[in-house]
């Protein structure tokens, strides 16, 4: 399959942490055998550096459509009563040209208001919304998964009342105040680090390398998905 410069191409999976996979190895494959100079990501990542979903170990990057059920899915399900359900997926979208972030250094530098969505993070869960306040988790620049956090005390500044109708999936166009650099804080460091050495085990791996001496990559695989 070619795509002409300029052109846009759209990956979907199951919104599941197998789907996720799938995008988060096809996503590494551009970045280190395309490289970041000639394709941008336009959704849902803003940027395009290592994923930071990736290495939580809970979490995976999905997003939710509530849509029409066929009536296929009616008859299947058994129920007539629920029209309307809630599908899960995971997708990315590619356009094969430089994009406003290798462009342009920031957000401020950008020429029109296009450009500037392109430097916004992304609300990657349902916002959480408690009393006065409001906690949004978000992948932003470069490669950070946070917790963010607006009041009612400081809604104008941090857009309290844009947040309470904020959709996940939605970009965030408001200052940010951080509330937890790391998302969920629920990562330990030696879960980190084990995560560390599978992303560069698989990384090299897309690059028929080995990551140590005696790994064979079509092996570790087999173990992954149909045990020893």
């Amino acid at each position: 399959m070619r795509l002409r410069p300029g052109g846009v191409l759209v990956l979907v999976e199951p919104g599941t942490p197998t789907g996720f996979r799938f995008m988060h190895h096809t996503r590494e494959m551009l970045i280190n055998r395309v490289g970041p100079d000639n394709f941008h990501f336009v959704a849902p990542c803003p940027h395009e550096g290592m994923c930071p979903l990736a290495l939580t170990g809970r979490d995976w990057c999905h997003f939710a459509q509530r849509v029409r059920r066929t009536p296929h899915r009616v008859y299947c399900k058994g129920s007539t009563r629920r029209f309307m359900e809630e599908e899960k997926f995971s997708f990315l979208c590619i356009r094969r040209a430089p994009g406003p972030r290798s462009k342009y250094r920031c957000e401020e530098h950008a020429p029109t208001p296009h450009e500037k969505t392109y430097f916004w993070p992304r609300i990657m869960f349902p916002v959480i919304k408690a009393g006065g306040h409001t906690l949004i988790d978000v992948c932003t620049a470069p490669q950070n998964f946070e917790r963010i956090s607006t009041s009612k005390s400081k809604a104008h500044s941090f857009g309290f009342r844009h947040s309470r109708q904020a959709m996940w999936g939605d970009l965030w166009r408001f200052p940010k105040r951080v509330a937890r650099p790391e998302a969920r804080a629920y990562i330990p460091e030696k879960t980190r680090e084990h995560l560390d050495r599978l992303a560069k085990r698989a990384w090299k791996a897309l690059k028929w390398e080995t990551a140590e001496p005696g790994f064979n990559a079509e092996k570790e695989r087999d173990q992954q998905f149909y045990g020893s």
